[in-house]
């Protein structure tokens, strides 16, 4: 089948357009996201070990790219094509507010994530503050607890920067 036969979902996963070397149809698990197309059905697994993978740095990259998916979807889902009259979703609409649940399943695991790492490097460290602290403005409502956390993520990467300038001065 030519690139040209194909319909855009098989066109779309083709390794002839330069698809992601990691790319793997019907992965087993092994930490590799699977993106399988049949007919209209797409599934996209991503396993909490892949994401647990990434360097601070780069979660906090994706998570950046998620935030703005998951923003283009919500204004294109409150669109009045994808509206009845009622104001309720049409069948278009709960397609596309589906996605958003699992760009809001993946923020609370990449949440998990972070919260749970420990990076010793005072640049990844601040990578996984400026995380934390985006996540928890995107997912909760309350002030005090987001202000506490941000106090608590400023004097931890403070501390994490001084330690690392201090290696080696306290053998000498």
């Amino acid at each position: 089948m030519t690139q040209k036969q194909k319909g855009p979902a098989e066109a779309a996963t083709s390794p002839s357009r330069g698809s992601n070397p990691h790319h793997t149809k019907g992965s087993d698990m092994n930490g590799k996201t699977d993106s399988t197309s049949t007919g209209a059905a797409a599934t996209v697994t991503l396993s909490r070990a892949e994401l647990s993978a990434l360097t601070a740095k780069h979660l906090h990259h994706v998570t950046d790219a998620l935030f703005v998916g998951r923003e283009a979807l919500l204004g294109i889902g409150n669109e009045p094509r994808y509206r009845n009259d009622d104001n309720g979703l049409n069948p278009a609409g709960e397609v596309v507010f589906k996605v958003v649940e699992f760009f809001d399943v993946l923020f609370d695991e990449v949440r998990k994530i972070a919260t749970a790492s420990d990076p010793v490097d005072p640049h990844m460290d601040e990578h996984r503050a400026w995380l934390l602290l985006k996540l928890n403005v995107w997912l909760t409502d309350d002030l005090a607890d987001f202000s506490a956390l941000a106090a608590s993520l400023v004097a931890r990467n403070h501390g994490v920067a001084f330690r690392s300038s201090n290696i080696g001065r306290a053998a000498a």
